[in-house]
This record gives C-alpha cells, sequence and structure tokens, in this order.
C-alpha cells in the first residue's frame, strides 16, 4: 500500500522576553514586526485615558472627605486638589487633540497627586498623617491597575514623589523622622516600590499577550495559505485522477460483451480509490473465450499503473499470439513483467500481478484454468469447489521465476457456475466480530445463491458484501467475475 506523506505541525514557540529584546515574528517583514508597539499602544492609550478621567473625578471627589478629616486645612487642600484636577483635564485634551505617546498625559496627574499627597502629608498630625497613609497607598495600587508604561517613567514617579515628601515634610512637619517612618513612611515606601514592579509586570503581560495573540494570527495566516495551497494541489491530482479514471474504465471491456459470449454472467468490480489496480479482460476468438480477473500489486494510482502492463501483456498473450492455454499465457506474461519491471538485468521492484485465467473451448465444452495465487468456484450440484492456483504470482517470486504454471481442466456440465475474484473481498474486514470475510465463507455463500440467475446473483453478492463491511473502510480493489456456459 503506497504511505501517506508525513505532515509536521507550524510550530511557533514564545519564548521568555526580557525588557528591551526585539521580538522577531516568524515568517513576516520587520515592518509587521513592530505591530506588537502599536496594539501595545492602542490598549495603554485605553487605559490611560481612563486613568486620567478618573484622577479629574475623583481627585475632587476625596475633597469632601478632607474636609471631615481636617476641616482646618480643608479650603488650602481644595485649591491643591482643583489645581491637580485642571492640570489633569488639560493634558487628558491636549492628547486627545495632538495624539502625542499617552505616557506622558498620564505622567502629569500621576506626580501631580503624588506631589499634592506629600503636601497635604506635611500639615497633619500622627491620626491623620495615619489615615491619608491609605489614601496614598491608593494612588500607587490603582496606578498599576491602569497604567502600561515602560519601568523608567515609574520610576521617575517614586523619584519625584520622594523628593516632594523629603521637601514638604521639612519644611511644613512637625513630626520627628521616627514618626514619619513608623506611622506609615515605611509602608507608603514598600507600596510605591511594588507599584514600579506590578506595573512593569503588567506591561510584560500585555506585551507577551500582544505578541502571543500576533503569532497566532501569523500562524492561521500562514496555516490558512497552506491549506489553500494543498486544497489546489488535491484538486488538480483529484482531477487528474478522474481523467486517469476515464482512461482506465475505456480499457475495460464491457461487461455485456461477455453475457454474449456464455450463457449467463456478471462483473463485479469495485475499485477502493478512483483507479484500481484490479481489472477484468475477455476475449472472443470464435473457438475460444478467454476470461481473465487481475489483481497487480498496490492500489490506487501504481496500482493502475500496473494495470496498464498487465492489460498489454494479456492482449500480446491472447490477441496477438493467439495462445489458449491459460497456463502459456501466465508464463508470457510473468516474462514480461520481470522484464518490463527489471531492464538491463538490474533488480526489480516489488511488483507483479495475482491472476486467475479461464480458457473455454466451446466445441469440447471443457474449461481451462490457471491461477497465480487467485483461485476459481466452481458450483456444481450445490457443491462449492475451490480448484487452486499455483502458490506464486506473475513475478519475480522466491527463485520460482522459471517454474512454469499449471493448467487445470474441467468438463463443462449443464448448469455449472464459474466464479473467479480476486483478494478484496476475502481479505475485507467485518461482520460482528470485525474478521476477514474469508474464502471458505465466499464458497457457502455461493453455493446458497448459485440457482439465482447472474444478475440476481450480482446484487446479492454486493448486498452480502456492505452488510459485511459495515462502517469499516474498503481495504483493497475488488475484482468479481460469475458465469455460467
Amino acid at each position: 500500500m503506497p504511505q501517506r506523506a508525513q505532515t509536521y505541525p507550524l510550530q511557533l514557540p514564545l519564548k521568555s522576553l526580557s525588557f528591551g529584546q526585539r521580538i522577531q515574528l516568524p515568517g513576516i517583514s520587520e515592518s509587521k514586526n513592530l505591530k506588537w508597539k502599536e496594539e501595545l499602544n492602542k490598549a495603554a492609550d485605553r487605559y490611560h485615558e481612563i486613568g486620567a478621567w478618573v484622577a479629574v473625578v475623583f481627585n475632587l471627589v476625596f475633597s469632601l472627605n478632607d474636609y471631615f478629616v481636617i476641616p482646618e486645612e480643608w479650603f488650602r487642600f481644595f485649591v491643591f486638589r482643583a489645581g491637580v484636577s485642571a492640570a489633569t483635564l488639560v493634558a487628558l485634551l491636549t492628547w486627545r487633540r495632538y495624539r502625542f505617546p499617552s505616557a506622558y498625559m498620564i505622567f502629569v496627574p500621576y506626580v501631580l497627586i503624588c506631589i499634592e499627597n506629600a503636601y497635604m502629608w506635611s500639615y497633619m498630625e500622627v491620626a491623620d498623617f495615619q489615615t491619608h497613609t491609605l489614601a496614598y497607598m491608593a494612588i500607587y495600587i490603582g496606578a498599576a491597575m491602569l497604567i502600561v508604561w515602560q519601568y523608567y517613567f515609574s520610576v521617575a514617579v517614586v523619584t519625584i514623589s520622594i523628593l516632594a515628601n523629603i521637601i514638604f515634610l521639612k519644611a511644613n512637619s512637625q513630626l520627628t523622622l521616627n514618626e514619619i517612618m513608623t506611622n506609615g513612611g515605611i509602608l507608603v515606601g514598600s507600596v510605591a516600590c511594588f507599584s514600579v514592579l506590578l506595573i512593569q509586570t503588567r506591561y510584560r503581560l500585555n506585551k507577551r499577550e500582544i505578541i502571543a495573540r500576533l503569532q497566532l494570527a501569523e500562524s492561521k495566516r500562514i496555516l490558512q495559505q497552506q491549506k489553500e495551497i494543498i486544497e489546489e494541489n488535491h484538486r488538480d491530482i483529484t482531477d487528474s485522477i478522474r481523467y486517469a479514471e476515464k482512461i482506465q474504465h475505456s480499457m475495460l471491456p464491457d461487461p455485456g460483451l461477455l453475457t454474449e459470449m456464455v450463457s449467463e454472467s456478471f462483473v463485479f468490480f469495485k475499485p477502493r480509490d478512483i483507479v484500481s489496480g484490479d481489472f477484468y479482460w475477455f476475449h472472443n476468438s470464435g473457438k475460444h473465450v478467454t476470461i481473465a480477473t487481475v489483481d497487480c500489486t498496490g492500489h490506487g494510482v501504481p496500482g493502475a499503473l500496473m494495470s496498464m502492463l498487465g492489460h498489454s501483456l494479456l492482449s500480446r498473450a491472447v490477441v496477438d499470439n493467439h495462445e489458449t492455454d491459460p497456463a502459456r499465457i501466465l508464463d508470457f506474461m510473468r516474462h514480461g513483467v520481470i522484464q518490463s519491471l527489471k531492464p538491463n538485468g538490474t533488480d526489480a521492484a516489488a511488483g507483479g500481478m495475482d491472476m486467475s485465467i479461464c480458457v473455454i473451448n466451446r466445441e469440447t465444452s471443457v474449461l481451462s484454468f490457471a491461477g497465480a495465487f487467485n483461485q476459481l468456484v466452481m458450483v456444481r450440484n450445490t457443491e462449492a469447489t475451490q480448484i487452486s492456483a499455483d502458490r506464486m504470482p506473475v513475478g519475480a517470486y522466491q527463485g520460482k521465476d522459471h517454474e512454469p504454471f499449471k493448467t487445470q481442466r474441467v468438463n463443462i456440465e449443464p448448469n455449472d457456475r464459474f466464479y473467479m475474484f480476486s483478494d478484496g473481498i476475502t481479505d475485507q474486514f467485518g461482520g460482528p466480530k470485525n474478521r476477514k470475510f474469508g474464502p471458505k465463507q465466499l464458497r457457502e455463500f455461493l453455493s446458497q445463491i448459485h440457482h439465482y440467475p447472474m444478475h440476481r446473483q450480482s446484487e446479492m453478492i454486493k448486498h452480502q458484501f456492505n452488510n459485511w463491511k459495515g462502517n469499516e473502510e474498503q481495504i483493497d480493489d475488488i475484482v468479481m467475475i460469475g458465469f455460467r456456459v
């Protein structure tokens, strides 16, 4: 059987990425390789715009908290908050108009709110200082959830925030360094550092997700292209094989002609693929009728090529050379096969034919049979008898190349039925135990139906075969001829 070509999955591994590493997507140009930056910038723009609007609105809303917690400093803090919100709104509207990198736009409120909180901290007593620590932490954590940018922006924000705290606390706060650090300074500093890592981790995750998505899209595009190429090639190959099928069928004789040569007959021909390695052949020379079923090595295209050789050799032996002895026909064909597959004395490829051939002498009512592995079944008086074939093919085989085939002769009696077939039907798996149909079961079935007209037998054999096969694949080509002289 011809082997199927192996296929290999398309592998596009996503390696671990380090910051600043240039990503090269497989199979695409450098311009497309930069697309991940565009996608990442679009995602960052969405997050940063949301973050800026949150800063504009909620920074003013938190003035209510200032009013109830530190009423004496409320107005001063409100003015500072209003200024920060106004500056953030200006940055937001400017960005929406000019579309500069959104990282610079969100940098403005992030830095200003950190400075704002440093200023407010510097006017608080210990109790208020502890309460405001939570608000300061919320800034860093909230920013980490909405900001997508390079790590140096985060480092710049944290650095500016630390400097602002040092300046304002030194200028305005009455608290000692120990009180500042123990009542929130250490915690806020830790959260600030953590926010740098969190933002950078989120940046990398977004980057990897986009790159992976682009790689997947590119893989799908390549697979789609390959699928289209394969489908086009498959159509071309199938069209060629369909045309070869027409050529092969044109070489097969019309089954109706066999009925004109004998009393009754049928031909059951069922290729496994489009073209077949099995074929049937018959010829009427007047006194002799020659009938053959041939099973070439392989099936599909390789088998069909062998069948062309077999058809040619049969025609030369019977039509051109007027040979009427089945064994001598097989000897002639074997010599032709070996010479065709082993030119100039080189080793022959593994190839040949199994076949059965009958020559009917109309004047003497004698059927002469010779077979290469393929037997002949005769049903006489409800009893199916196997007429065995030689255990060698028409081709090179284990040193038997020069051993002649043997002819067996049968005196034809009224109502004798004869059946020739390839092993495609007997080797078919199926039935309740998924076993081969087998020669014995076929003989038993033929003995049960032999009394029906040949055309009816053909329908019954096809029905039996399909029932036996069920959902199993047809494993080989099938050819079968039944006739009554």
